[in-house]
């Protein structure tokens, strides 16, 4: 927890930097965007665990682990994108280390950075949520969450 205490003004930076790159939304994009339908938190958390934690947040596992129906990658902004949920994921790197990066659409988001706060921290990971203003999702709000192995 030390690298994210000490540098938690840097961390927020990269948070809102991933988010902005990992916002389910795609306007401008021809390749393939997140789906309509709002998970809900336990959907949200399930996912999360998949992608973020049970892959030690290395890029070369969330890569395995959505790298398959119903997540597909758009190649221009290197997110996968789950194509019945509203709900997208990148990998990345925090101070070297690997970092993990959920958005997601979500009519609770008290409850969800909870849970999925919970489940980051029981598994040993240090974890930010955010509610992003700058994003708008089409039903609900969205939000961001990053983690890092600790």
């Amino acid at each position: 927890m030390a690298v994210i205490s000490r540098s938690f003004p840097i961390f927020a930076a990269l948070a809102i930097l991933v988010l902005a790159a990992c916002a389910p939304s795609q306007p401008r994009s021809r390749g393939p965007g997140a789906g309509s339908e709002v998970p809900s938190v336990g959907t949200a958390v399930a996912l999360f665990r998949q992608v973020c934690l049970n892959t030690g947040a290395k890029e070369a596992g969330i890569r395995i682990a959505a790298d398959r129906p119903p997540f597909r990658l758009n190649i221009e902004q290197d997110i996968y994108y789950n194509q019945k949920y509203n709900l997208s994921f990148r990998a990345g790197l925090w101070d070297g280390e690997p970092a993990c990066s959920m958005v997601t659409a979500t009519f609770q988001p008290r409850q969800m950075r909870a849970a999925l706060s919970r489940e980051a921290r029981r598994r040993g990971f240090a974890i930010v949520t955010r509610i992003p203003t700058e994003l708008q999702a089409p039903e609900g709000v969205y939000v961001n969450a990053i983690v890092v192995r600790r």
